[in-house]
């Protein structure tokens, strides 16, 4: 983990020795690993630039990452150049990102999610997901996905 580092998410472990966290700096934030049980961490590459996980632009107020095993890695983040307030009517809607190689690759899975406020994403297998978000009225919506990512539909749920 880097030396400039302001705080580090609680590390999801996944065995013995392998291992997952966020790393969050004032200029941006880290996915970093580690294959040793914590002994030493490493950044993981960029979904952007092949560096590390910090592209330009994207705010560290909004990293949502789900470590399913110690290879799916998915990722809400704040899309680059935008702030709290900058798309769709002042709602920030979140990109997905996916890693199947333990945080190696990343691929982009979509552009403007219907996300806007995530807290938590999961996914049960490669297409099956859901993701708890915040709404408008800062009500909890749960949304769900059979495809990968690519759609989202809100589950609607109804207590009584």
């Amino acid at each position: 983990m880097g030396s400039s580092q302001e705080s580090v998410a609680q590390p999801v472990f996944f065995d013995s020795v392998h291992g997952a966290t966020v790393v969050y700096q004032s200029d941006g934030y880290s996915i970093d690993v580690t294959s040793d049980g914590g002994a030493t961490w490493r950044q993981t590459a960029s979904a952007a630039s092949g560096s590390t996980f910090v592209p330009s632009g994207f705010q560290p107020y909004n990293v949502n990452p789900s470590f399913e095993d110690a290879q799916d890695f998915w990722l809400f983040a704040t899309p680059p150049g935008c702030d709290s307030v900058c798309a769709k009517g002042g709602v920030v809607t979140d990109w997905l990102y996916h890693s199947a190689d333990g945080g190696a690759t990343w691929q982009l899975v979509q552009r403007n999610t219907p996300i806007s406020y995530p807290t938590s994403i999961s996914f049960t297998d490669p297409l099956h997901g859901f993701a708890l978000q915040t709404d408008q009225n800062f009500a909890p919506e749960i949304l769900v996905t059979s495809d990968g990512g690519h759609t989202w539909r809100v589950l609607k749920v109804q207590i009584s």
